[in-house]
């Protein structure tokens, strides 16, 4: 192994991803995934901020709830799944996830439409995570 690739890998082994954040990201997926708006609001910061593929700014947790449910009417067939392709802490509480984000069709079983790998940047709170910024759809 190279040591560029060692010095890059050894702190990823030593700090191990928190459970709170596969806790999230499945949250997240659920939530989107039944409509159920009031806990999608709850999976972000009051003051978090989503910047889509157009580079508009979608600012606090209800505005993201919102543009959510624009999506879901505009894809209503369509599931979403979040899997955790990278994380690296930012500090003891931050960390930046690289996730990919596949839309499925109704029968769940072919990626179906655009896939993308939006960057999450999530705060822990003791038990449970949520998210601070995200690039997304």
């Amino acid at each position: 192994m190279s040591a560029l690739v060692q010095a890059v890998a050894a702190p990823l082994a030593q700090n191990p991803v928190p459970d709170a954040i596969h806790q999230l990201l499945n949250q997240l997926a659920d939530a989107i995934n039944q409509q159920h708006w009031l806990s999608l609001a709850g999976l972000f910061e009051p003051d978090a901020l989503l910047v889509n593929l157009l580079g508009q700014r979608v600012a606090g947790d209800r505005a993201i709830v919102q543009y959510q449910q624009g999506l879901a009417e505009f894809y209503p067939q369509r599931q979403v799944h979040y899997r955790l392709l990278s994380s690296q802490p930012l500090s003891p509480v931050l960390y930046l996830l690289n996730v990919q984000q596949l839309w499925l069709g109704a029968e769940r079983k072919q990626p179906e439409g655009v896939s993308s790998c939006p960057l999450f940047v999530v705060r822990l709170h003791q038990e449970h995570a949520r998210i601070v910024g995200c690039n997304s759809l």
